[in-house]
């Protein structure tokens, strides 16, 4: 019975979505609609994104959101990460995106500005304006 307990509870823990990494908060809109699948897949990205790889942005930028109050979360995740690791890292990983990738993030950003935890009386251009220029280009 102790075995058959152990099991369970180890599916259990396993199968549970995370909703953060460090101090990232991924938001609950975002992670309720998620698969186990994807919520691992939420993880990887942020955490390749914090220790600056670009291919983990990119992931990111590319994940499926769910659509409005998901995506609204997803934002707020990347404005986390910019503001943990600083504008000039983050924005040496945006020169390896595309145009059309770039343009999602700028969308990205904007509403997790607005609906996310960092200081929503900023926008875009005044919190980080190099990186604002960079993706109006």
């Amino acid at each position: 019975m102790k075995k058959i307990t152990a099991i369970i509870a180890l599916y259990l823990l396993l199968s549970c979505n995370q909703n953060h990494y460090k101090d990232i908060e991924f938001g609950n809109t975002l992670i309720e609609n998620q698969t186990l699948s994807e919520n691992r897949k939420l993880y990887e990205a942020v955490k390749k994104t914090v220790k600056l790889d670009s291919n983990g942005l990119a992931e990111l930028i590319n994940l499926n959101c769910g659509g409005a109050a998901g995506c609204y979360d997803l934002g707020a995740v990347i404005t986390q990460i910019i503001s943990k690791i600083g504008e000039r890292d983050f924005l040496k990983m945006t020169k390896k995106l595309d145009s059309k990738q770039k343009l999602h993030l700028k969308s990205l950003i904007e509403v997790g500005l607005e609906y996310g935890p960092i200081n929503t009386e900023m926008n875009f251009e005044k919190v980080w304006p190099k990186l604002y220029k960079e993706l109006n280009k």
